[in-house]
């Protein structure tokens, strides 16, 4: 008798334990499945449209994982990525990394990888406004301890200094950190404190391939002039010009312009308010403007 009801005590755990654990999982799976709110798919959309989307026609759908995906006819897409806290990530045509969450008022935060945050409201028509994102004009200069300054008109700072490795370390006032090393091979490997990491290589031309642990592919092609065309895989394409003077004017193809240029005291402006250029290609442009 005691066998049995030792048994029957063992069984009944065993599957209270197990229908918990189901509950668990479905539960988990129930909350990153729920599709976002009113107010952040209105936000969503408006950012859909300014990427290009065709306002008529687009449907958003949320898959398993949380995933958004607005697209219209034309099979033009926009993802966004939900995080573990309810937020929004996704990466707009000018490559900027954007993270969206609505706070407790119905408000949508908009946060950039740059560390800027914004607070949008509802306009007198109950929709949201797109903040404008651009980016301040960004300085150049040596500080006190000899390592780069790159500081704009909003606060942020970036610190270009060499390692005791022979390396670069890059770090921001926002806690964002990265390491430039070179491999035994010669390429150059760029790694961050959030785990991504790109390689960056060169042909006999110097010309330039950068690939990232995101599967994005850059290629930089440098010309007879010094001009630069730089291509990746996801169809965006800059083309970097030098002038008379040694500054670079750029361009990309949709229509964003960027600069690269001293001013008449010798310091190093940098214009770039969509972020058309990445960290790489600004600095081997600051270098050789540098030289001049």
């Amino acid at each position: 008798m005691r066998i049995y009801f030792l048994f029957s005590f063992s069984l009944l755990l065993v599957t209270l334990t197990s229908e918990a654990k189901i509950s668990t999982v479905e539960e988990y799976t129930r909350i990153w499945s729920d599709p976002p709110s009113d107010n952040m798919k209105k936000y969503m959309i408006k950012m859909a449209i300014s990427e290009g989307l065709d306002k008529k026609s687009i449907k958003i759908e949320t898959d398993s994982w949380g995933e958004v995906i607005l697209s219209d006819m034309w099979r033009n897409t926009i993802k966004f990525r939900r995080g573990s806290l309810g937020e929004y990530t996704t990466v707009n045509k000018s490559g900027i990394k954007l993270t969206i969450k609505e706070d407790f008022s119905g408000n949508i935060v908009v946060k950039d990888e740059d560390g800027g945050e914004t607070t949008v409201r509802k306009n007198s028509s109950g929709d949201f406004d797109l903040p404008n994102l651009d980016r301040s004009p960004s300085t150049v200069f040596k500080n006190i301890h000899g390592n780069l300054e790159i500081r704009d008109e909003k606060g942020n700072v970036k610190t270009v200094s060499k390692n005791i490795s022979g390396g670069l370390d890059i770090r921001d006032n926002q806690g964002n950190s990265s390491t430039i090393s070179k491999d035994i091979f010669g390429n150059l490997e760029i790694r961050d404190n959030k785990g991504n990491s790109s390689r960056i290589t060169k042909d006999i031309l110097d010309n330039l391939t950068i690939e990232n642990s995101n599967g994005q592919r850059t290629t930089v092609r440098t010309d007879i002039l010094g001009g630069k065309t730089i291509e990746d895989n996801s169809g965006n394409r800059v083309s970097v010009r030098k002038d008379i003077f040694g500054n670079y004017e750029a361009s990309d193809n949709n229509g964003n312009r960027a600069s690269i240029k001293k001013d008449i005291f010798g310091t190093v402006i940098i214009d770039d308010p969509k972020g058309i250029l990445n960290d790489a290609v600004k600095l081997q442009l600051i270098q050789e403007l540098s030289k001049n």
